[in-house]
């Protein structure tokens, strides 16, 4: 009776720490897994702020380069606008300079037309004088 109720007791402590080791595994395997569960979301917080950042990089430097090409093409525009000023100026001016040339030169030729008519006319008068 005496071995019986050792080997009840005996068996009565194997099953008692066998539960208590089971019951310390299964708390050891939760919390690895509850660790592992926060670390997978910190991991994926990480990647979706450094995603986040990397993106808003990306948005800023194409906006940066449309911000450059814009300005680019306004001063193209206004260096074109300016170079057709400049040139149509420029085709003003040498289109008053040659008609002032012409009507000098018209003018010269009116001059010079009524000189001859002039001396033409004086000279039979002056061979008269000197006849008489």
């Amino acid at each position: 009776a005496e071995e019986t109720v050792a080997e009840e007791e005996t068996v009565a402590e194997e099953e008692t720490v066998a539960e208590e080791e089971t019951v310390a595994e299964e708390g050891a395997v939760a919390e690895e897994e509850m660790v592992a569960e926060e670390e997978t979301i910190a991991a994926e917080e990480t990647i979706a702020e450094e995603e986040s950042v990397t993106e808003e990089e990306t948005v800023a430097e194409a906006d940066a380069v449309a911000e450059d090409e814009t300005v680019a093409a306004e001063e193209t525009v206004a260096e074109e606008e300016t170079v057709a000023e400049e040139e149509t100026v420029a085709e003003e001016e040498t289109v008053a300079e040659e008609a002032t040339i012409v009507e000098a030169d018209a003018v010269a030729e009116d001059e010079t037309d009524a000189a001859e008519e002039t001396v033409a006319e004086e000279e039979p008068v002056a061979e008269e004088e000197t006849v008489a």
